[in-house]
């Protein structure tokens, strides 16, 4: 069908409200303003033209105008609202989704006034692969002859980059004799005491990882060691992560960087030949299916630890003809990993650190104070009065009093095995925290859900940062849910789904929508999700569940079949009720926001349907929702130049499709011209696409046609987009835009005989 002609855009300017007011109650009569707000579970919501129809599930105080739609959905907050949500969301789904022999201990205690320092010697394992597998990274020449005269080090690298197999290799081409580990608790401070008049054997060093009390370094402890470790022959060497804060700046003249780890191709093969042989390894390697596990196994995030736990399963699991059991290879690798995992997280001995963990595990690669500030928020839920949880054998400490001084960052991070991340998203710095290993965000969740008694309390949690939370965090938090929900889809759905779904706050049901998207992934669950959410679908009494039955086809349900999920929210724009309107037209632009590509395959379908909506009255107002919602909604970046700009995604589309161009120049007439709240929202919409055209002359030269071609197929829509571009630089304009301003208001607008123009 052919895009709505002037003939049918008449009827659905006619039966749109005349008000904002109108429209954020559509049929409400005025003797109910005062009606109550529904109750949580949607149990109290009526059919269209009560209270709960509006925005927000009540409305105002008499003679208090009701609030503004476009406000109350968070829509027009932020231009390309859905393109950012969906970074969101990829983002969040990359989420869901060593061999030590010990030899003979040898025993050196350094006695003191107070306390004993007993000190064990490394790994003979250890100290061998730094001798005869070790990778010599880039710069290592330079390195060791900075090291060569250093009698006291502060060496600083990266957490999984090898820093202790480096430090081990750096103290044995000096020739140390032993070399002897220190416990993270030592006092630095008092360790030159015990070490004067010991019996140290020559040449021993000492080297200590990651201090718990980092604060207490300053340069006269160092520089009583550095005498004490001269007088007895012998060497410190201190490891900290490259982001570690040190207290003292006079510390410089003792830190060494440590270059990044070689790559962890070259570790595996150093350390499969060093368990086998040169030929060997290199026949294993070059196998089609040690190749394919390689890749799986050493990823981006990879450790060289985990290169080096490769090749010891590699050398392991061979049958007596050579032929490598690849699937015992990745089971030997997983169970490595949960007994590691299954240790770290068995020894997070309080309440605290565990619900910093689990915040982490939600709100993985998310700010440093956003992810702190919500692992207090449940660590406070997790505590209540005196009660002590238990899960097991596991002694968990309860801490009563919350100590803010108890952690500091460093430390924190240490225990968390996560790491600083510095990222830029958008244009607004942020220091994000993630675990080191990415998959400990997955098995947190799963275990903290599964392991202890605490779902009440994880739902409550989840609800209140849905609730409070900023637009990313309520993304993750719902993926995180939708993530549970896979694990208890049945608990789940009645101890949160129906309740959210048919909550007065739409934020509830954004997030239940979105859950069940994730849920929807897993073909075992898909037709369940299809039949909770038909069931809201045609509820016909509770118009809240409705709209987050449209949410839901934008979502998990729509990616999996777009082609059901238009017609299903097509069916559905004929419910008179507004937010079954406004969550129809988000719904279509998280079906749009999937993938740039599905955006330029599904925008004809899209606009076919808003056409099909525009010649139907019943239909009409949630179509020009839809298109104002994409409008608003979607941007892409474009390349320019050496850099990228926004642009949105129907001006940018329509620049390479003649059809697509002629589809957005009709609905903007329309829109424009129907008045009422979908116009008003166009304006700003228009003001916002204005506001990124500014200082771009691509997208300011794109936008000016746009207007030029809107001006000539319709004069009183052009001569409206030329009001609004007087107002934009009017003297009562804070942020003026005078150059996109004076390209449209230079336009000439064609003279159409016996037509007037508004």
């Amino acid at each position: 069908m052919d895009a709505p002609a002037p003939a049918a855009a008449t009827p659905a300017a006619d039966a749109a409200p005349a008000s904002a007011a109108d429209a954020a109650a559509p049929s409400a009569p005025p003797d109910n303003a005062g009606a109550a707000p529904a109750n949580k579970g949607g149990d109290a919501a009526k059919q269209s033209g009560d209270s709960d129809a509006k925005p927000g599930g009540e409305s105002g105080a008499d003679g208090e105008a009701a609030p503004d739609p476009a406000a109350e959905s968070g829509a027009t907050a932020q231009p390309g609202l859905a393109t950012k949500r969906n970074g969101y969301v990829r983002r969040a789904r990359e989420i869901y989704g060593g061999d030590r022999v010990a030899g003979d201990k040898i025993i050196i205690n350094l006695t003191g006034s107070e306390t004993t320092v007993t000190l064990q010697p490394m790994s003979p394992t250890e100290v061998d692969f730094a001798q005869y597998a070790f990778v010599p990274p880039a710069e290592w020449e330079t390195l060791r002859l900075e090291f060569r005269d250093t009698r006291t080090a502060l060496l600083r690298g990266s957490r999984g980059h090898g820093r202790t197999t480096m430090a081990i290799r750096l103290l044995q081409t000096v020739r140390a004799t032993g070399i002897y580990l220190l416990r993270p608790q030592v006092d630095l401070t008092r360790l030159a005491d015990r070490i004067t008049g010991q019996r140290i054997p020559p040449g021993s060093a000492f080297l200590l990882t990651d201090p718990d009390d980092l604060a207490s370094l300053h340069e006269h402890a160092f520089l009583s060691l550095e005498a004490a470790l001269q007088e007895a022959d012998a060497r410190l060497v201190v490891t900290v992560e490259t982001d570690a804060a040190l207290p003292k700046g006079d510390l410089l003249r003792y830190q060494v960087t440590l270059p990044a780890a070689p790559e962890r191709h070259h570790v595996l093969l150093r350390h499969l030949e060093y368990r086998l042989d040169e030929t060997r390894a290199a026949e294993i390697l070059g196998s089609a299916d040690i190749r394919a596990l390689v890749a799986e196994q050493l990823t981006e995030t990879a450790t060289c630890e985990t290169a080096a736990t490769l090749a010891l399963h590699l050398s392991r699991c061979q049958d007596e003809d050579g032929r490598i059991d690849v699937d015992r290879v990745r089971a030997r690798v997983l169970q490595s990993r949960v007994d590691e995992f299954d240790g770290w997280f068995e020894n997070l001995r309080d309440v605290e650190l565990r619900s910093f963990a689990i915040a982490l595990a939600v709100l993985h690669g998310l700010s440093y104070d956003e992810m702190s500030a919500a692992a207090h928020e449940l660590r406070d839920l997790l505590v209540k009065g005196d009660t002590v949880i238990h899960s097991g054998n596991a002694d968990i400490q309860q801490v009563h009093r919350r100590d803010v001084f108890r952690f500091g960052r460093a430390q924190l991070l240490k225990r968390l095995q996560a790491r600083i991340v510095e990222e830029v998203p958008g244009s607004v710095p942020t220091m994000a925290v993630e675990f080191i290993d990415r998959t400990y965000a997955q098995r947190v969740l799963e275990r903290a859900w599964h392991g202890y008694q605490i779902q009440d309390d994880l739902i409550s949690w989840l609800d209140g940062l849905v609730a409070t939370g900023s637009d990313m965090v309520r993304v993750f938090a719902s993926q995180a849910l939708g993530h549970l929900a896979v694990l208890s889809f049945d608990y789940l759905c009645r101890h949160v789904f129906n309740t959210w779904a048919g909550h007065d706050n739409f934020r509830y049901r954004e997030a239940a929508a979105a859950a069940l998207g994730v849920a929807a992934r897993q073909e075992t669950l898909r037709p369940h999700v299809t039949a909770l959410v038909a069931g809201w679908y045609g509820n016909r009494e509770k118009p809240l569940l409705q709209s987050t039955a449209a949410l839901a086809h934008g979502t998990g349900l729509g990616a999996a079949d777009p082609t059901v999920a238009f017609d299903m929210l097509y069916r559905l724009a004929m419910v008179d009720d507004l937010w079954v309107r406004l969550m129809i037209a988000r719904g279509v632009t998280w079906l749009l926001a999937e993938e740039d590509d599905y955006q330029e395959q599904l925008m004809p379908r899209l606009y076919a349907m808003i056409e099909r909506c525009a010649n139907d009255e019943r239909r009409a107002e949630a179509g020009q929702w839809m298109f104002v919602f994409v409008a608003s909604d979607l941007q892409n970046d474009v390349p320019d130049g050496e850099s990228v700009s926004a642009w949105p995604t129907l001006l940018r589309l329509a620049g390479s499709s003649g059809e697509l161009r002629r589809r957005l120049v009709q609905m903007l007439v329309w829109v424009l011209t129907a008045g009422g709240p979908r116009s008003e929202f166009a304006h700003r919409v228009l003001r916002s696409w204005a506001a990124m055209a500014e200082s771009n002359p691509s997208l300011r030269d794109a936008l000016t046609k746009l207007a030029r071609s809107v001006l000539k197929h319709d004069a009183r829509a052009g001569a409206i987009i030329q009001r609004l571009a007087w107002q934009w630089n009017s003297e009562d304009e804070l942020l003026p835009l005078p150059q996109i301003a004076s390209a449209i208001g230079a336009l000439t607008a064609p003279v159409y005989p016996g037509r007037a123009v508004a």
